[in-house]
């Protein structure tokens, strides 16, 4: 990972670790800054995915079959340019 995503990786952390990563990927973006997007590339890329809970906006249908939320895949390289 660049330097780019490792500290956006810092900031999730930073701001999951202390609640138990009870939070969803909104309220990430809400106390962080980071957009959804980048969030989900660095969720992807740690392996971090599972540990957050579901968003409350999102529906049955929008979650994955092990009932979490994610943001659709992206390519980590095009958010961390953008």
């Amino acid at each position: 990972m660049n330097p780019r995503t490792e500290a956006a990786a810092f900031i999730i952390w930073a701001f999951c670790n202390p609640i138990g990563w009870n939070c969803s990927v909104d309220e990430i973006s809400d106390e962080t800054g980071l957009t959804p997007q980048m969030i989900g590339a660095v969720l992807k890329v740690k392996g971090w995915r599972h540990r957050l809970r579901v968003s409350k906006r999102l529906g049955a249908s929008q979650t994955g079959l092990d009932g979490y939320a994610y943001v659709n895949d992206v390519d980590v390289n095009e958010v961390v340019r953008g």
